[in-house]
């Protein structure tokens, strides 16, 4: 079941954002290569909450450690295990 995000907005939104990147960055594994160097570069809290509302919120998201889960239990029931990559995303 996805989690429910808080809700921020404004410059709480934009320090939140631009904590994940840093924090996503800071990592040794593939993230940290990926995010390393990701800076925000959306100025207007207003078009970050924008872009959160309209598109994030708008997907379900899972991590590896949902797939992998999804995996284990596709595995026992004889389904083929789900891909490896990281992060995905399906629209609902």
């Amino acid at each position: 079941m996805p989690q429910k995000r808080a809700v921020r907005s404004g410059a709480k939104l934009e320090a939140h954002y631009s904590e994940g990147l840093a924090a996503l960055g800071a990592g040794d594994d593939m993230l940290g290569v990926v995010f390393g160097k990701a800076r925000n570069r959306i100025q207007a809290p207003a078009k970050l909450e924008q872009l959160v509302k309209g598109f994030i919120d708008k997907h379900e998201w899972l991590s590896y450690a949902d797939r992998r889960r999804t995996a284990t239990s596709a595995t026992t029931s004889g389904l083929p295990p789900a891909t490896s990559s990281s992060t995905s995303c399906s629209t609902s």
